[in-house]
C-alpha cells in the first residue's frame, strides 16, 4: 500500500489541505487588514502513536468547513462593499459632471425668443436661459411683453422671483386683477411672490423681465375662465 512517509495518509491529506488553503489566503488565515485574526489555522495534534483520533479528525474538518464558509463571507461583502464605492464615485462623477455642464454665459444677442407657452396670453416671448421649467429642477427665464399686456389673478405651486430688465412692470397681490391697487416696478426692480400667492401683473411699455425658481413652473390661475388654455379649446 504506497503512503507518503510521516504517518497516517488521512492525516497528511488533512494537513495537505491545511497548508493549500493557507497558501492560497495567507492574509486572511493569519491577519486582516483591522489586524485581528479572522480564520485561526486548523492545528492537527497527533498522541503518542502519531495518530488522530476519529472525533479530533471530525472536529478539524469541522472547523475547516467553517473557515471556508467564513472566507467565503468576507469576500463576497468585501467585494459588495467595493462595488458599492465604485457606484457611488460614478455618481459623484456624474452629478459634478452636470453641474459643470451647466455653467452658462449669455449676452443679450444670444437670447432665443419664442413664442410663450399656452399657459400665458397670446403675443408674449419667452426665452429659456437655464434647466427646464418643465422638469424638477431650478430654471432662469426671461419673458418679453408688448404695452398693456395682462396676466390675470394666479398663483404657483413654487417661489417666483422676478427682476426686470426693460420697461415697467405692475405687479399686484390678490385674487382680483385691480390695475389700480398694483405696484410699478421699473427696470432693476425684484419681486418675489412666495408659493400660492395670488398676483396679477401688467406691461407698461414693451417690458422684458427674467424669472428664475425651482420647477417644474406651473401657473395656476384663481378664475378659471382666464386661463388661455381653456380659452383656446374654445
Amino acid at each position: 500500500m504506497n503512503s507518503e512517509p510521516g504517518g497516517d495518509p488521512d492525516q497528511i491529506r488533512e494537513r495537505t489541505d491545511t497548508n493549500l488553503l493557507a497558501e492560497l489566503f495567507p492574509a486572511f488565515l493569519d491577519k486582516g487588514m483591522s489586524q485581528v485574526y479572522i480564520i485561526p489555522r486548523i492545528k492537527i495534534i497527533p498522541d503518542a502513536k502519531g495518530k488522530t483520533s476519529e472525533s479530533e479528525r471530525k472536529m478539524n474538518m469541522k472547523k475547516y468547513q467553517i473557515g471556508i464558509v467564513i472566507l467565503v463571507l468576507l469576500v463576497a461583502v468585501t467585494l459588495g462593499l467595493a462595488q458599492g464605492g465604485k457606484d457611488k464615485a460614478k455618481k459623484s462623477q456624474a452629478a459634478t459632471g452636470k453641474a459643470e455642464q451647466s455653467h452658462t454665459m449669455i449676452t443679450p444677442n444670444d437670447v432665443k425668443w419664442g413664442p410663450a407657452p399656452p399657459a400665458l396670453p397670446a403675443g408674449a416671448q419667452i426665452a429659456v436661459l437655464s434647466g427646464d421649467p418643465s422638469k424638477a429642477e431650478p430654471f432662469t427665464i426671461r419673458l418679453k411683453a408688448p404695452d398693456g399686456y395682462k396676466i390675470m389673478p394666479h398663483w404657483h405651486p413654487t417661489d417666483e422671483n422676478v427682476t426686470v430688465l426693460e420697461g415697467t412692470f405692475a405687479m399686484g397681490v390678490g385674487e382680483k386683477f385691480d390695475e389700480a391697487a398694483a405696484h410699478e416696478m421699473p427696470v432693476g426692480s425684484f419681486v418675489r411672490m412666495p408659493k400660492g400667492t395670488r398676483h396679477y401683473a401688467m406691461a407698461k411699455g414693451e417690458t422684458v423681465v427674467q424669472v428664475h425658481a425651482m420647477g417644474p413652473f406651473v401657473i395656476n390661475y384663481v378664475n378659471p375662465n382666464d386661463d388661455p388654455r381653456k380659452q383656446a379649446k374654445k
